[in-house]
């Protein structure tokens, strides 16, 4: 027996040419993890995939594409296990097939795994997606004009708690800041393979996160942090999810964010997400607003 992970009715295509292929019984998983409407996934799939992987990447600071494939590689190793299956299989290419074999090795070694072309990754999630024609949250088209948008951010203890000042989940407020900062074209990048790939939300939040980081932070403690956010960000798109080291980083941002607690202003423009000055419960120093950053004053 075989499990394939996939999105959506997309998958079952797939599924029939691998049974065909391999004369195996092919069993589907639908993973959703907030990129598609809810049928096919669940509220409870998304709210673990933003309290659980969104949220650690940002109080890491980390603006990575891959976070999918350490949840889809826990429900396909928990799914084999239920099922008695002895090999899984996705549809991800390249360096995301790299990432979640490195993954299943940590997790469940005795799978076999497959690549399956053809087969849809669960690459389009609440944090972020491949842009494709038709997508539901909209960019502008180039020169578009829009007006500016202010927006306010709460965090406590380094959680996302408050958008303009109404109370959200972590995943409510991806959902919200995703419309938002699309409508103003913020969020997009190029990835490796060339493709573009977007995460408005998640730029707003890293953003808001990483200026009220430091304003409230110990400068030691914020120079250190810096160091183990970069380490971070590199094994989440080196595979190392479930390494001991990204354990350990984990267990380190975690206890940083004890005073990372307040407000944070943000522009939102023409592309951009400027932070205009935290205002948070403890600060560290007195900091001020200018143009695109924020400055400690003595």
């Amino acid at each position: 027996m075989i499990v394939l992970a996939g999105t959506g009715g997309e998958v079952a295509p797939a599924a029939a040419k691998l049974a065909e292929e391999t004369g195996a019984e092919v069993v589907t998983l639908v993973v959703d993890l907030g990129g598609h409407p809810p049928a096919g996934g669940s509220n409870h799939d998304t709210a673990a995939f933003a309290d659980d992987h969104c949220l650690p990447a940002i109080q890491a600071n980390a603006l990575v594409t891959g976070l999918a494939w350490p949840a889809v590689v826990r429900r396909l190793a928990d799914a084999a296990r239920r099922c008695g299956a002895t090999t899984v299989a996705h549809g991800y290419a390249g360096r995301g097939a790299h990432r979640f074999a490195a993954g299943l090795a940590a997790v469940a070694p005795d799978l076999r795994v497959l690549a399956v072309p053809g087969a849809p990754p669960a690459e389009r999630t609440l944090w972020g997606y491949v842009v494709e024609p038709g997508d539901r949250w909209r960019f502008p088209a180039e020169g578009e004009f829009l007006a500016p948008e202010e927006v306010t951010v709460t965090f406590d203890a380094g959680v996302p708690v408050a958008v303009d000042g109404e109370t959200v989940s972590v995943a409510e407020a991806l959902r919200r800041l995703n419309r938002r900062a699309a409508a103003q074209g913020a969020g997009k990048h190029r990835t490796e393979d060339g493709r573009t790939f977007a995460a408005p939300g998640a730029l707003v939040l890293v953003t808001a996160h990483r200026a009220l980081e430091s304003a409230t932070l110990e400068p030691e403690l914020a120079r250190f942090k810096r160091q183990v956010d970069r380490e971070w960000a590199t094994l989440v798109r080196d595979g190392q999810w479930f390494s001991p080291l990204k354990h350990a980083l984990d267990s380190f941002v975690v206890e940083a964010q004890e005073a990372v607690s307040g407000d944070v202003r943000l522009l939102l423009h023409d592309g951009r997400v400027t932070a205009l000055e935290p205002r948070d419960a403890r600060p560290a120093a007195e900091y001020v607003a200018r143009p695109g950053k924020i400055t400690a004053q003595a």
